[in-house]
């Protein structure tokens, strides 16, 4: 196997039984202690233990398998997403560039073993299973070679795999899909692997190696590179300064040489993407509302359905600040005393207990940085990457608390002496007592963890990651729209658009999480699809928008809708209802009363791409009114105005304005509940709460609108169907024309991240991207959409099946 470097040797291996344990007493240059006693014979790694830790990861396999095989869609979406990225890497027809971004737009490296499973199989389901399960059972593996490297005695080998196998933590994440996370996983063991091993030794061929599995981490998943690389800089600092590794490994040549096979794949890569003008995604430089939405605070949310130790509970939400001192005072502890017990008291402090807190610590601090320097993605994700290292942290602190440090060392293969006690010899029994009570004890833990933790939320969150989408009329629809002949992408909802891609090869469009998404031109795709289900055209300052459903659908009349962007998210507040404003007027001797949409089809002219305005006129038989809709730029407010003019020599008395709130019966319009509304003189107030993103609970949304002159009369009826407020102008002048004029400011709108063009069309959007179905739930919900996409588009129904319904246009 080959001995440490002479002189400043970076540490020291000491053999036991088949594997290279790091010696915790070792001092450079010097071989361990005669006089460290050994651990007691029973607590030794045995065959029984090899075989209980690779039993345990068996059986975590076949139980996440048989949750998967509930539904003949995997759970989750992304799996689809990965599984028809994979396409193009192994020469299979795959959806359009501009519906899903290039299919190499992600790091590389899951995509080829995807797709040739794929290819294996012909099946994207039977994709999503096998995948999944290989990538369990490999992440399962490498905690299992972590523990035989790590870790010196049997029972705390089998507990620490058990806690590291079954916390629902981990586990949950392949129902959302996290392929490319897995293997990254199984990189970063590796890799610490071989970082130990080098350290240990300063062999070539582990430095090599190290540096090769950075190499594939960088391809993997480019965030749990940058963790990975920290993790390593973190515990080389600490071995150096516990004096267990010697600066001049950074200057070796396997060093230098592995380095610069790193920077020439980052190199490579990096200049493939450039040449190919490929846009890739940075999980550290993302939609700036996430920063807001998703923030340190609510690191530990996950927790709620995916706990690691205890049952699922409430989501924990708390201040970031608290987060941050919490995460940053267990770091500065863990460094701080590694360094110093390091240097102080080595036998207390193996390498692998330092190198173990470089890891923790490097999964501690990383997301306070990021908060620090405001980074700006999905803080909640930074809690993958704590169960594994504190659990090994545990194990590790836990075997120097039983055996004091030095005991745990087995000074070599000395052969083993003749047992000459008989049975009964007292001594002998308590150390075989002793070990076994240590194994029960183990297994006690791993299936009190299994039964209680790890089964109940592989089922939960099978049940959260699955739906309509999920089962066979789904599949049947998209049976459907792959054999249909008609080319074009799939307008749909986002709960279906990843598997449709996969189904299907066609491109898909949806109102995405845009507070989540990480790519401009995805955040745009999301906006336009949600004003393309549900209007004609709209105009929006990046703040605000105003749009029109062209007066095709009495449903979903709007004239215009007042929306807002609030962190991130598209909230639809308000709308005028033409045909529930009314113009009276006198003709003769005679009071008449006219809706606006009464007399004939109102006309809308919108400026086009530079327009931030509407203008709408309705005609009548007494009256003329045109309603002006304007934005000013930037801002989240908007004016509407009407200036009324008699027609035929008749006498105006007065005008009535309908406002409503958005069709709360239309699944796709994202209207934050029954408005609080109330007028004062002038001012009217609309205020209503809605879910913005991950953020707890409902947040306020304030509106308030500036009404001149004066209404008459306000009259509001709340309703749970869609509440109305009719506001009664009377005319001041005697008759003739008059005007009035509605401010409305909603202080809290923002930016969603991107710059929307400032005129919506939906026919040039279908047009842009080829969109030519709609596929939807079968659900009454969807019938207003339906309606209006047959009434204003000219889409037919072409199939339907209990749970969906496809619209062909």
């Amino acid at each position: 196997m080959g001995g440490p470097p002479t002189g400043g040797s970076a540490g020291i291996s000491v053999r036991i039984g088949s594997s290279d344990r790091m010696a915790p007493n070792a001092a450079p240059g010097r071989p361990p202690s005669a006089s460290v006693p050994v651990v007691e014979r029973s607590w030794r790694p045995a065959p029984v233990h090899l075989a209980l830790m690779l039993g345990m990861v068996a059986v975590v396999t076949a139980i996440y398998e048989i949750a998967l095989s509930a539904s003949p869609v995997p759970p989750g979406s992304d799996p689809g997403d990965w599984i028809q990225r994979s396409y193009a890497f192994v020469g299979q027809p795959h959806p359009p560039v501009l519906a899903v971004g290039s299919p190499y737009l992600y790091p590389p490296l899951i995509f080829p073993i995807v797709g040739g499973v794929y290819l294996l199989t012909g099946s994207a389901t039977t994709t999503g299973y096998v995948v999944a399960g290989v990538l369990l059972a490999g992440y399962g593996l490498t905690v299992v070679r972590l523990a035989r490297r790590f870790l010196t005695t049997g029972p705390t080998q089998v507990a620490f795999v058990g806690v590291a196998l079954f916390n629902g933590t981990t586990l949950s994440m392949l129902f959302w899909g996290a392929y490319p996370n897995f293997l990254a996983f199984i990189l970063f063991n590796e890799a610490i692997l071989a970082f130990a091993a080098y350290t240990a030794k300063g062999r070539p061929v582990d430095g090599l190696v190290l540096f090769a599995l950075l190499s594939l981490e960088y391809l993997a998943h480019s965030l749990t590179f940058d963790l990975l690389v920290f993790a390593l800089a973190v515990a080389f600092f600490l071995l150096w300064a516990a004096k267990r590794v010697d600066l001049k490994l950074l200057v070796r040549r396997p060093t230098l040489l592995g380095a610069g096979l790193l920077l020439g794949t980052i190199a490579a890569y990096t200049a493939a993407i450039k040449f190919y003008s490929i846009p890739t995604p940075n999980y550290l430089s993302a939609n700036p509302a996430s920063y807001v939405i998703d923030n340190l605070g609510e690191l530990f949310v996950p927790l709620a359905n995916a706990p690691s130790l205890y049952l699922s509970g409430p989501p924990l939400v708390l201040a970031p600040l608290a987060v941050l001192l919490l995460l940053t005072l267990a770091a500065v502890v863990l460094v701080v005393g590694g360094a110093y017990v390091g240097l102080r008291w080595r036998r207390f402090s193996p390498n692998s207990l330092l190198l173990t807190e470089g890891w923790l610590v490097a999964a501690l601090l990383t997301p306070v940085v990021g908060w620090i320097a405001h980074v700006d993605t999905d803080y909640p994700r930074f809690l993958y990457f704590l169960p594994l290292p504190g659990f090994l942290f545990v194990a590790l602190a836990l075997e120097q608390l039983l055996f004091r440090a030095g005991r745990a060392v087995d000074p070599g293969p000395t052969p083993r002496p003749v047992e000459t006690a008989t049975p009964t010899t007292r001594s002998a029994d308590r150390r075989q007592a002793s070990g076994t009570v240590a194994l029960v004890a183990a297994l006690t833990i791993v299936v009190v963890l299994a039964g209680n933790v790890a089964v109940p939320t592989i089922f939960l969150n099978e049940k959260l990651n699955t739906g309509t989408s999920h089962n066979a009329y789904f599949v049947d629809a998209a049976s459907w729209l792959r054999s249909n002949p008609t080319s074009g992408s799939v307008l749909t909802v986002d709960r279906a658009i990843r598997w449709t891609e996969a189904l299907t090869d066609r491109g898909g469009y949806d109102v995405g999480p845009t507070w989540l998404l990480f790519e401009p031109w995805q955040v745009l795709d999301s906006e336009e699809t949600y004003w393309a289900l549900n209007s004609r055209s709209a105009i929006t300052n990046n703040e605000a928008v105003l749009s029109y459903s062209g007066f095709g659908s009495p449903l979903l009349s709007q004239a215009p809708m007042y929306s807002v962007i609030d962190e991130g998210v598209t909230v639809s507040l308000l709308r005028a209802l033409p045909g529930g404003s009314f113009v009276t007027s006198t003709v003769g001797n005679s009071t008449v009363q006219q809706a606006l949409t009464a007399a004939s089809t109102p006309t809308l002219t919108v400026p086009g791409p530079q327009g931030l305005s509407g203008v709408t006129v309705y005609s009548g038989g007494s009256f003329q009114v045109t309603q002006t809709a304007t934005l000013p730029t930037p801002g989240g407010e908007a004016w509407i105005n009407y200036s009324v003019t008699p027609v035929g020599g008749a006498q105006l008395r007065q005008l009535v304005v309908t406002l409503a709130d958005p069709p709360r019966q239309v699944a796709l319009i994202n209207t934050g509940g029954s408005p609080s509304v109330n007028t004062s003189g002038g001012v009217l107030y609309w205020n209503v709460s809605s879910l913005l993103g991950r953020l707890p609970g409902n947040q306020p949304i304030d509106t308030v609108g500036t009404m001149t002159p004066a209404p008459a009369s306000a009259t509001f009826r709340p309703s749970g169907v869609g509440s109305t407020l009719q506001l009664a102008f009377n005319d001041p002048n005697g008759g003739g024309p008059f005007s009035v004029s509605l401010h409305l400011t909603t202080p809290s709108a923002s930016n969603p991240a991107v710059v929307l063009p400032s005129y919506l069309d939906t026919v040039g959007f279908l047009t842009t991207h080829d969109i030519h179905f709609l596929l939807l739930p079968n659900v009454p919900s969807s019938a207003v959409t339906v309606a209006y996409y047959e009434s204003v588009y000219d889409y037919q129904v072409g199939y339907t099946n209990p749970d969906w319904q496809i619209l062909e246009g």
